[in-house]
């Protein structure tokens, strides 16, 4: 397993306060891509109602024109992400899995329980590996 930390566009636009219009995300990854990155963050796959500035992830991923070379990395923070994930797996290369720190630190981030997904996190990352995907831990 490869631990790295990633920031992109991914994370850049799930801070901003307003949506950004998709056309304008594509337009953006699109630049990174020609700039020379070799690994691009795209899209995550979250609930929309919890971050609606990632709602459009899987249009994202179908608008973007990136050169070959250059990996297409989604984030799957959960099990219901990961199923998402699948649904479109044409779409990109790379998966990076949430992985919280701390019981807390879930607690605050992700499920009111605190339980999030750690109890599932191996058997996904079986899926991942029987599914072909690269999967990464962040």
């Amino acid at each position: 397993m490869l631990i790295r930390e990633v920031r992109g566009p991914r994370d850049g636009f799930q801070n901003e306060p307003e949506t950004i219009p998709t056309a304008d995300k594509i337009r953006l990854i699109d630049a990174l891509g020609r700039a020379g990155f070799t690994r691009i963050e795209v899209a995550s796959f979250v609930r929309p109602d919890v971050i609606p500035q990632l709602s459009d992830g899987v249009e994202v991923l179908r608008g973007i024109d990136l050169p070959h070379d250059v990996a297409r990395m989604v984030l799957v923070p959960n099990s219901r992400g990961l199923d998402n994930a699948l649904a479109v797996r044409e779409l990109y290369d790379q998966v990076a899995l949430f992985v919280s720190a701390s019981q807390t630190h879930n607690q605050r981030k992700h499920q009111p329980d605190g339980r999030g997904d750690h109890g599932r996190r191996h058997g996904d990352e079986q899926t991942h590996r029987s599914r072909r995907t690269s999967p990464s831990a962040r």
